[in-house]
């Protein structure tokens, strides 16, 4: 659904009857329309107005490699067209896996490096100012840092604040809001919170991080 931000009312929906597990959606640069299914183990393109353009993975079936997916959490469109998925939900292997413009299979990204082992890669994000892409590793309470090349380089624990489940990339320098948002949950505490976490650099050229967290009680 498209919810019109002056009037609060659902002006748009597309896709009924195509999805079990929608899980993650984004716009891409084009404005196209990005879904992920972690129940088909699929990901959806749609055009702006709402019409399937292509799909990718196979219906129903887990897959690995170029082959599909098995339970796509989030997808991320880069400016080119290219494309990244983070794949793998619950007991499917954990990967993110990197296809070109044109939607094909160029490699995964290497996580060997990266201890321990990565539970549930759930959401993507990225930064053209630090040239990386930031993966929300949700059940080890982490973001986790890989240039473009590929490689793991950064991993920034979020454990004091829980399971990281959102993640996204602020690039605007006003008021210095310019830094990774994490959207965290203390969901086994007995009284579970919810914070937003900003993780930033003071200076380009300044190589530690900073952490400034702001918790979200219930109004």
């Amino acid at each position: 659904v498209r919810i019109n931000v002056q009037t609060g009312q659902v002006d748009k929906s597309f896709g009924a009857n195509t999805h079990v597990m929608p899980h993650g959606v984004r716009v891409a640069p084009d404005k196209s329309v990005w879904v992920t299914d972690t129940a088909l183990h699929q990901v959806f393109k749609y055009s702006e107005d709402g019409r399937l353009v292509r799909t990718f993975g196979v219906k129903g079936e887990k897959r690995s490699g170029g082959e599909g997916f098995c339970a796509p959490a989030d997808v991320l469109v880069l400016e080119d067209g290219s494309f990244l998925v983070a794949d793998g939900y619950g007991l499917c292997p954990n990967r993110i896996a990197r296809f070109d413009s044109e939607g094909n299979f160029e490699k995964d990204l290497d996580m060997q490096a990266v201890t321990p082992k990565v539970k549930v890669a759930h959401q993507l994000a990225y930064s053209q100012l630090r040239a990386e892409v930031a993966m929300a590793d949700r059940e080890n309470s982490r973001v986790i840092l890989f240039d473009y090349h590929g490689k793991s380089k950064t991993v920034i624990d979020l454990s004091e604040h829980g399971y990281v489940y959102g993640l996204a990339w602020m690039g605007s320098a006003l008021e210095g809001l310019r830094g990774y948002y994490a959207l965290c949950w203390r969901r086994d505490d007995a009284n579970p919170k919810t914070t937003l976490v900003r993780i930033f650099w003071p200076s380009t050229a300044a190589s530690a991080h900073v952490i400034h967290a702001w918790g979200l009680e219930d109004s």
